[in-house]
């Protein structure tokens, strides 16, 4: 097999590959097999006919067609590892050459991994934070956790402080209608900073079958540009007043919330579970650092458009299911936002470039440092995430593919790169070693 490899922009590669006519006669012999077990021939079972006997019957050339199917991915394969070349997607594959009985040639145009060139991770300092969990914290979760088991009543008086109103809300400029402005049946807790500076202030005092109208200013960056810094003619009518009651936190509304004794024991596992969360949201931000300025450091040939389309994708189908389980639509989303869905992917680009490069330095890391993933590192998370569906025969057959261990590998093989910088980098260790280093001098 001859290959021949040409750079093209945007770290793609053209080969230019052919291979040698006895070279694709087992290519020839497998498409023959499989054209036996397709269609009949009398005399022999299926996937038994000798190559001869269905050369004849289809031609030689229409074989050797079918024999591509076999040929090209095997040798474009070969020929990438020849040539140390990794591709990113499926390569666009065009037939220069297919005569009976000479070599074939093709070319295949593919996007393959740049070359990257790690920085200094020793000059890397990032500073862990202490997690502390103030009272104030605990105080504001159980104060969360005791609006949500509120009641509500409906009362025949004007709203006050607390309240929850039942209102429908009709919004103008100069007297014209804003499109997306109109709500019924909107639901206002009086007390909770959700609705733009005023607009409670109005509705204070109003009652049941009231009308109130009046003017207030958007905030200059309110979420609806063409409404920021506009003064808004507002029409609300109040359709029901409704008094919140609050459960007392005592020790009987701990036990409501599970196996808790008491409001002590409550607050304990309140704060267990902040820590938890600071805790994991510290590491985050430690990692995202690391990463940040690693990446910095590092030099790197022209992404691969796949690449990074790939994860302005993912970033925007994570995007949608986050707005949807809000209860909002993406359409309706848009709207507010005034935004197309190619102004949020030109906003999602900066965002996908830096994780196409996380995800480039830290393979390369993996490579320079040895830091593999073993078959049992593999089989070991793939058992834990059949244990969390059971008895669910389509997720074993997904995670039992190549391509799902392969992505398995690559999560296991980031988390240890990302520990192995945590190691170096962050700077609570190093100073402890710094300091010993310094008393070692005196």
């Amino acid at each position: 097999m001859k290959v021949e490899v040409k750079r093209l922009p945007k770290s793609r590669a053209e080969l230019s590959i052919c291979v040698h006519v006895e070279e694709v006669q087992k290519d020839i012999e497998q498409a023959a097999r499989a054209i036996s077990r397709e269609r009949t021939f009398d005399g022999f079972r299926p996937g038994k006919a000798p190559v001869d006997v269905v050369k004849r019957a289809l031609g030689e050339a229409r074989l050797l067609e079918r024999a591509l199917q076999y040929m090209i991915p095997r040798t474009f394969l070969a020929a990438m590892r020849q040539e140390q070349l990794e591709g990113v997607g499926k390569p666009e594959v065009s037939v220069t050459r297919l005569v009976p009985q000479q070599d074939i040639c093709y070319v295949a145009r593919v996007s393959v991994l740049p070359e990257v060139r790690v920085g200094d991770v020793g000059s890397v300092r990032v500073k862990k934070n202490s997690v502390e969990v103030s009272e104030e914290k605990v105080d504001k979760m159980l104060a969360d956790l005791q609006k949500m088991r509120a009641q509500t009543k409906e009362v025949d008086r004007p709203a006050k402080e607390g309240d929850k109103v039942l209102v429908d809300i009709e919004v103008s400029l100069a007297g014209v209608p804003v499109e997306g402005g109109t709500q019924r049946g909107a639901m206002i807790w009086i007390g909770e900073d959700s609705m733009i500076p005023g607009f409670i202030e109005n509705i204070i005092g109003a009652k049941k079958g009231d009308k109130k109208e009046f003017d207030l200013v958007f905030p200059g960056e309110y979420h609806v540009k063409h409404l920021a810094g506009k003064k808004g003619e507002f029409s609300v009518s109040v359709l029901k007043v409704f008094e919140v009651v609050m459960p007392e936190i005592n020790d009987e509304f701990a036990s409501s919330l599970g196996s808790f004794q008491n409001v002590a024991e409550l607050r304990e596992k309140l704060r267990e579970n902040l820590r938890k969360e600071e805790e994991h949201e510290e590491e985050m931000r430690l990692e995202r650092e690391i990463l940040k300025q690693v990446i910095s450091k590092s030099t790197f040939g022209e992404l691969p458009d796949v690449l990074v389309q790939h994860e302005m994708e993912e970033s925007l189908r994570q995007l949608k299911q986050d707005i949807e389980r809000s209860g909002t639509s993406f359409s309706d989303w848009l709207s507010r936002a005034e935004k197309s869905e190619e102004d949020v992917r030109s906003d999602l680009a900066p965002h996908a470039e830096e994780r196409v490069k996380a995800a480039l330095v830290t393979r390369a890391i993996a490579r320079a440092e040895n830091i593999e993933v073993s078959d049992e590192e593999i089989e070991k998370e793939i058992n834990a995430i059949l244990a969390r569906y059971p008895g669910m025969e389509e997720m074993e057959k997904r995670v039992r593919t190549d391509e799902y261990r392969d992505m398995i590998r690559r999560e296991i093989e980031n988390r240890k790169v990302v520990a192995w910088l945590k190691e170096r980098c962050v700077q609570e260790g190093r100073s402890k070693k710094e300091k010993q280093s310094i008393n070692a001098t005196k």
